[in-house]
C-alpha cells in the first residue's frame, strides 16, 4: 500500500502520463509527431528543399542589394556579410546533410535575427526567421533519421532535380 506524497502519483495513471509527456516533449522539440515521415514546410515541400531554396533566395537577395548599394555609392553592407556566410553554410549543410554546418548556420542566424531586430531591418528579419524555421525543422528531421545522406526517397522528382542542380553548382564553387 502506497502511503504518503507519492501515493497519488503511482500506478498506471502515472505511467500513461509519463508516456504522454514524453510524446509531447518530443513533439514540442521537433514540432512534429512520432511518424517517420518528414513534415512539409508550409505544406509545399520537404525541409531540405525549403532550406536550399530559402538560403539561395537569401544569397540572391544579398547580391542584388550589394549591387544596388554599389551603384548608389552607399556602403551600408557590413551586416549583410554574416548573413551571406551563414546562408552558404546552411546551403552546404542542407545539400550534404551535415548537422554541424546546419547547427552553426542556425545559431548564427539566431544571433543575426536579434541584431536585425535591434536595427529594425524588417525585410532581413523576415527572411532570417523563415530560414531559422526551415533549418530547425531540417535539423529535427536529420536527427531522427528521416533525411539522410543516402536517402533521397522522400524527395519528389522536381525536388531531386532542384537538389542535383544546386549540388552541381555548389561543387563547381567549393571543393568536395
Amino acid at each position: 500500500m502506497n502511503v504518503g506524497r507519492n501515493a497519488e502519483n503511482s500506478g498506471p495513471e502515472r505511467r500513461s502520463s509519463s508516456r504522454v509527456s514524453k510524446r509531447l516533449r518530443r513533439r514540442w522539440l521537433c514540432m512534429r509527431s512520432d511518424e517517420p515521415a518528414s513534415v512539409p514546410f508550409f505544406e509545399i515541400c520537404d525541409m531540405r528543399v525549403a532550406t536550399v531554396f530559402l538560403n539561395v533566395f537569401n544569397i540572391g537577395f544579398i547580391v542584388v542589394v550589394l549591387i544596388l548599394q554599389y551603384l548608389d555609392w552607399r556602403y551600408e553592407w557590413p551586416h549583410l556579410l554574416p548573413s551571406f556566410l551563414f546562408s552558404v553554410m546552411g546551403l552546404l549543410g542542407a545539400l550534404r546533410v551535415n548537422l554541424t554546418l546546419t547547427y552553426i548556420s542556425t545559431l548564427g542566424f539566431s544571433c543575426l535575427s536579434l541584431f536585425y531586430g535591434l536595427i529594425l531591418y524588417i525585410i532581413g528579419l523576415i527572411i532570417v526567421v523563415f530560414i531559422i524555421l526551415s533549418q530547425m525543422l531540417l535539423i529535427c528531421d536529420m536527427m531522427e533519421g528521416v533525411i539522410t545522406k543516402q536517402d533521397d526517397a522522400l524527395l519528389s522528382k522536381e525536388g531531386k532535380e532542384v537538389i542535383r542542380a544546386v549540388e552541381s553548382f555548389a561543387s563547381d564553387i567549393t571543393p568536395v
